[in-house]
């Protein structure tokens, strides 16, 4: 057997038995945000924002010395929201890429009752896996790196949420109709990252997500389908755990998150195949405002047969991330140093990358 394949197998498994936390955003969840709240306007308008700049050696396979130079920018976001109390009407937008913006409404029961309603509509955050914005993990790679599902998956459509307290578990159950997906001819297979459908022809799809939290835990499970064109579907699932700095010793400092997520794609008089992508995160707190973080996971791509990978078809787009970090956070600030291997199971490619990044929020 594939050397490779094992390994691929051993991360596989791994994610359904251990877990990781989101990537480079400085804290996991279920950590108290450590910005200020943003920035009160007239109104009861707030503004909040992300901003980054990152130092990166880049193009190399191993040896860092054979890599290039380059300076980045990958969080640039300014949201803006308003959610007045005596109004059950509320807006919410990212300003500077216009990622998303949505048009809600928000009920809630009495006290007794404990559970909220909402509703919204515009382009919205599809509610898939952990983190809708901005830090899907799977495949080991996050944020502006990873490669399986869109960066900031926000899409033109409707959606509704029902949280309930249900103490002492905690209950949240998304739904969302919005734009699809197409293929580009009958054979082609789609990239879910990019291939959405055009807006005169938007190929509605749905889903939902189940989340549940219990203490430091939280478990989300979350469903998406819908049509691709020349009588293609598509259905895709996803697993997500956080364990965040449970209350025992040792693991107290540790935050854990992994995650599992396949697509199948089927019909049309032409093979059926699936992606498949994982991820596990550790991250360690020796201190309050400083973590040391390991991520991995696997992306394997146009498979045919097997649970997660298929051993007659593999290529350079079948791949084992792993990276590890360390990162410093004071107040609204975060300073993060990060090393990423990228290891394709054939025909390796010069893609690793070392990168120092500095954060702020608020």
């Amino acid at each position: 057997m594939n050397p490779l394949l094992v390994l691929a197998g051993i991360t596989a498994v791994t994610a359904f038995s251990t877990s990781p936390v989101r990537a480079d955003d400085p804290l996991p969840p279920g950590h108290p945000p450590v910005a200020s709240g943003g920035i009160s306007l007239p109104g009861e308008v707030r503004l909040h924002g992300r901003f980054d700049v990152a130092y990166e050696r880049h193009s190399y396979s191993d040896d860092l010395t054979e890599g290039k130079d380059a300076f980045r920018n990958y969080h640039r976001f300014l949201f803006v929201e308003r959610r007045a109390k005596d109004d059950p009407f509320y807006f919410n937008a990212e300003v500077l890429g216009l990622n998303f913006y949505e048009i809600g409404l928000r009920l809630h029961g009495s006290r007794e009752d404990k559970w909220s309603f909402s509703a919204a509509a515009g382009k919205v955050l599809v509610p898939f896996g952990s983190e809708p914005l901005f830090h899907h993990a799977y495949g080991g790679r996050i944020g502006q790196d990873q490669r399986f599902l869109p960066i900031v998956w926000g899409e033109f459509g409707v959606k509704a949420a029902l949280d309930l307290d249900l103490a002492p578990v905690g209950l949240r159950i998304d739904a969302y109709a919005v734009r699809g997906y197409a293929a580009r001819n009958a054979t082609a297979n789609i990239n879910l990252q990019t291939s959405m459908a055009p807006q005169d022809d938007l190929n509605f799809s749905g889903g939902g997500r189940i989340s549940a939290s219990l203490g430091p835990a939280t478990v989300h499970y979350s469903v998406y389908g819908g049509t691709l064109d020349f009588d293609r579907s598509l259905f895709m699932q996803a697993f997500d755990v956080s364990l965040w700095r449970l209350p025992f010793p040792v693991l107290e400092d540790i935050a854990v998150t992994f995650g599992v997520v396949r697509a199948d794609v089927w019909g049309g008089g032409t093979p059926a195949y699936y992606d498949f992508a994982d991820y596990l995160q550790i991250r360690w707190y020796p201190t309050d405002c400083f973590f040391i973080q390991y991520r991995g996971g696997l992306d394997m791509r146009d498979n045919r047969k097997g649970l997660f990978a298929d051993g007659d078809r593999l290529d350079k787009l079948d791949t084992s991330a792993h990276s590890v970090a360390v990162g410093w956070n004071r107040g609204n600030f975060t300073l993060t140093v990060q090393h990423h291997w990228q290891l394709e199971l054939v025909d390796e490619q010069d893609d690793d990358f070392f990168r120092v990044t500095a954060t702020y929020e608020f």
